[in-house]
């Protein structure tokens, strides 16, 4: 990981948003595309805009067990129900 992270320090910091201060323990990569996520460390810096690690791993389009639109609906439905603010009408 420290040879990914150096890459990215030297060759893409100008994607990373600038001066944030990322250091290594901060930037981790995607499991499944490699794309730069941020540790709960890495969240809490000032100008940080990079998604944290877990959320964006169990949405990347290229995870194989990310969750579909429909099973997401179904969910936030299910969600809504336990609240009492939806209650479907047979």
């Amino acid at each position: 990981q420290s040879h990914w992270f150096e890459h990215l320090i030297t060759r893409h910091e100008d994607k990373l948003g600038g001066d944030v201060g990322y250091r290594q323990g901060t930037l981790v990569p995607c499991y499944w595309c490699c794309r730069p996520c941020v540790t709960e460390e890495g969240q809490e810096l000032a100008g940080n805009y990079l998604p944290l690690w877990g959320s964006h791993e169990r949405v990347c389009r290229e995870n194989p067990n990310r969750p579909t639109l429909r099973d997401r609906q179904a969910q936030e439905a299910r969600s809504m129900e336990i609240r009492g603010q939806f209650s479907p009408s047979f």
